[in-house]
Parts: structure tokens; sequence; C-alpha cells
């Protein structure tokens, strides 16, 4: 696919309206397959929690009773032991099950991604599971980490003001504003990361995962309001078809005609199944469409440790404020680069 510089509200919508078309029964096909196969992991995983959880409770239950009534032998030690450490490792596949959906919810993004660079490539849950194949978890699990670390520490302070100010409304509104103008900021920022890294992969070797958020900064320099903007215009309809769906719902409860209430319920879940394409397009499009704009080895300036300072025979220099700037200047859109380059005319006869 041909990127351009400069991306329009018209031709993002365009150009994502004829992609899902050409590939939508593919990719609807490959993500309602996920989100089943998902749904079901969890649900188990949770069930098996439960009963954990519901078998320690008994035990503990019961252990009280004994103590107050004197009763002996009724619960041991090692049965409540024992219920604990299946609980425990209950929690611990929910978590890990949870981790390794994020993993592959990124490995569509690549598939997508590869399908919008490659018309001819067909979405496919082999071509996703190949994508999660390949992918370095322990780097994309340090990429997640990373991600929910600096948004967390950039909200802590009005998080905590939030708590001090807890007895004043009106300052608790506004505390709680601002963290969610932070996060918003953040994630805008942040955004390109997965992206950016992929683009880099090989040089990640033993290098920290928060450069490609560092890069993804500098890309998104320029695009943040046009990213969010582009992004409510591709929600958009899905929100007016679950409100749309949703007061059918509503109708069948308030009036107790269950017809209407199961119709907007299945409704709902069709109409957000039928949509998850163009969601999961959005993301590598927008990448896509504007990565001309920006030089990628650019945003990975000075971020990239050498092998000397990895293995510690290279000194340390630190950069200063001002060559920090400079990097930054350097990483600028492309049309602003055009703006001030004089124009070419045509040779007089």
């Amino acid at each position: 696919m041909e990127a351009s510089s400069k991306v329009t509200t018209k031709s993002f919508v365009s150009k994502l309206r004829d992609i899902v078309k050409a590939k939508y029964k593919e990719s609807v096909i490959s993500l309602v397959s996920f989100i089943v196969i998902a749904i079901a992991v969890i649900a188990i995983v949770a069930f098996a929690g439960y009963e954990a959880f519901a078998y320690v409770t008994q035990k503990l239950v019961m252990l009280m009773y004994t103590v107050m009534y004197g009763m002996t032998g009724a619960v041991s030690a090692s049965s409540i032991a024992i219920g604990v450490v299946i609980f425990l490792a209950a929690l611990a596949l929910f978590v890990a099950a949870i981790v390794f959906i994020q993993f592959f919810a990124v490995a569509i993004q690549y598939e997508f991604q590869d399908t919008i660079q490659n018309d001819s490539k067909t979405i496919s849950l082999k071509g996703i599971w190949a994508q999660f194949r390949i992918m370095n978890k322990n780097q994309m699990w340090r990429l997640f980490l990373y991600s929910s670390l600096f948004i967390e520490l950039w909200t802590l302070p009005t998080n905590i003001l939030e708590l001090v100010f807890s007895s004043n409304t009106i300052l608790a509104i506004i505390f709680r504003l601002l963290t969610a103008v932070i996060t918003i900021w953040k994630t805008l920022e942040y955004a390109q990361g997965i992206f950016l890294y992929r683009e880099q992969r090989p040089k990640f070797l033993g290098q920290s995962m928060r450069h490609a958020f560092t890069a993804s900064r500098r890309f998104m320099s320029h695009k943040k309001w046009q990213y969010l903007w582009l992004m409510i215009v591709t929600v958009v309809p899905l929100i007016v078809g679950q409100i749309i769906f949703g007061l059918i719902t509503f109708y069948g409860e308030y009036t107790a005609t269950y017809f209407f209430l199961y119709l907007g319920i299945i409704l709902m879940v069709v109409y957000g199944c039928a949509y998850l394409p163009v969601l999961y397009f959005s993301k590598p499009l927008y990448f896509e469409l504007t990565r001309s704009s920006v030089s990628i080895d650019e945003t990975f300036e000075d971020t990239f440790k050498s092998v000397g300072r990895l293995t510690g025979t290279e000194p340390y220099e630190k950069k200063s404020k001002k060559a920090k700037k400079e990097v930054q200047a350097k990483i600028e859109p492309n049309d602003a680069k055009k703006k001030a380059a004089p124009k070419d005319t045509k040779n007089d006869k």
C-alpha cells in the first residue's frame, strides 16, 4: 500500500472501507473464532478458580466452627494448604490466560498489518498463530509492563491529590478529570509503540523496551490530535449501533416483552462482532499511512545502547538537554519539510 505523509479523514475512511470490504469475510471469521476461544479459556480458568476459592472458604468456615465448638479432626491443616495452593494455581493460570490473550491480540494486529502491506495475503487463524509463535514473548511482556508503568507514574500525582482532597467534591472531580486527560494523552503518545518495536525488533536484543515508547512519542509528536480524531470517527458507528440496539433491549425489559429483550441483546452481540474488522484494521492502517511522514530510524536515534555500553567496556556519557532537543527537532513531518523547501520552477525557454 502506498503511504502518504498527509492523512485526511476522507482518505482514511475511504482506505479503511476498501481494505475491510476486500478482507471482511476472512477477518470476521478469524476474529470471532479468536474471541470464542478466548472466552472459553477464560471461562474455564475462572470456573476452576471459583471452585478452588469455594473449597478454601468452606474449609476455613469449618475450621472456625472447630475452634468455636472444640471439635477435633473436622478440618486438617493439609486440606486447607492444598486448597490454597489450588486457588493460587488457578489465579496464576487466569493471569497467564489474560497475558496470552493480549499476545494474540498483538499477533492479530501484526497479521492485519501484513495484509495492508500485501493485498494478496489472506487472513487466517493459521497466520495469526504463526505471528504468535515468532513473537518474542519476553519482549512483548516487558512492552506491556512499561506502558502500564509509565501511564501509572504519570497519573500518580493526580491520583494522590484526588485522595488527599477527597473530602472536597469539586477538587476531587478536577483531579479525576486531570487523571483522565493525562491517561488519554500518554496513551496517544505510546499508541504506535508495538508497530515501531516491530520495525526495529532485531535491534531490541539486550535493549530496554522503553525505547519503543520513546520512538512512539517522537513519531506522534505532530499526530496525536489527528490520530484521536480518526479513532473517534472509526468507533462512532459502533457506539451508535450499540445505543440503538441497547434501546431495543431496554424497551423489552421495560415492557416485559422478552422478544425485544433477547432481540436487542442478540443484535448488540452480532453487530459488535461484525464491526471488529474495522477496529482491528484502523490502527495498523493509520501507521502504514503515516510512516512516510517520519524517518523510523530517526525516531530511534540516541536510544539503543552500543555493544560497548552493554558489555561495560565503553564509558557512559550522559546526553545534554540540548542534544535531546536537536534529536527531536530532526523528527518533523514531511509536510513541514516540503513547505519549507522551495518549489521547482520550469526553465524559461
